[in-house]
């Protein structure tokens, strides 16, 4: 996935969700090392990380995402020397280091959209943790009903609330479902209006997520060397259940045999 300059811009008021930053907050205030962030993003949760001590790398393949991420950094007061910023492919880096524990907040596993590539991420990451090492990651539960559909926001601040009067932002959604290959097609259309309410500003991004069921994942993990430590059903880590709306992974590389 690319964005636009616009879209790098916007991109912190349409995914202004913040209820998962504490959870990866705390997950990486447990590792006893370096933490590394897959699909970093902008830094929405790279920087809390940071802010909270922790030592964290985060790595993403968007030029733009990564520039708004520094312009962010940079604006912390007092500013933060426990934050690297790195482009690359989850599929394929290499940092010549290993770290305790790595991450992939907000689903951006899902953005790998065949078991090729989930497979050669997985690999990756891997060689990157140390021995006892953790990986965690989360994936939204694929529901009927919510794969295909079309929804307008009016964003304000930090929060997107349905679209009730003439927005200052308007965030228009439309997926469609590519069943036999278990991916979404989404498209994002951002329209910025003027006091009078004319469209001022228009972005559009476009996108397609993989998604991937329990037992799917399951058979990936053992597959590509991986024990199930713990999973989840949301950020309260509350049991997985077929109510879950999220599915959290935590695992760790199999330790090879003496």
């Amino acid at each position: 996935m690319t964005y636009g300059d616009a879209w790098g811009q916007l991109y912190d008021k349409v995914h202004a969700l913040q209820e998962d930053v504490p959870f990866w907050i705390s997950e990486a205030e447990m590792a006893t090392g370096p933490v590394l962030e897959l699909g970093c993003g902008t830094g929405r949760v790279t920087i809390p990380v940071s802010q909270a001590g922790v030592t964290i790398t985060g790595l993403d393949n968007s030029t733009v995402m990564l520039a708004q991420a520094r312009s962010k950094a940079k604006k912390l007061s007092p500013r933060t020397k426990t934050l690297h910023l790195v482009k690359g492919d989850m599929r394929d880096f290499n940092l010549e280091r290993q770290f305790n524990l790595a991450i992939i907040p907000f689903r951006s596993f899902q953005l790998l959209l065949s078991v090729e590539d989930q497979r050669r991420a997985l690999a990756c990451i891997k060689k990157h943790l140390e021995p006892g090492g953790r990986l965690i990651f989360n994936l939204f539960v694929p529901k009927a009903g919510c794969l295909e559909k079309q929804k307008t926001f009016s964003l304000s601040g930090n929060e997107a609330t349905c679209l009730g009067k003439t927005p200052k932002i308007e965030l228009e959604e439309k997926s469609q479902h590519d069943e036999y290959n278990q991916i979404i097609y989404v498209k994002n259309v951002l329209k910025e209006y003027g006091e009078g309410g004319t469209t001022q500003k228009r972005s559009e991004v476009s996108y397609a997520l993989r998604y991937t069921y329990q037992r799917e994942i399951q058979s990936l993990l053992k597959n590509a060397g991986y024990r199930i430590l713990e999973t989840f059903g949301n950020f309260q880590r509350e049991p997985l259940s077929e109510t879950s709306e999220e599915m959290i992974w935590v695992v760790t590389p199999i330790e090879p045999s003496a």
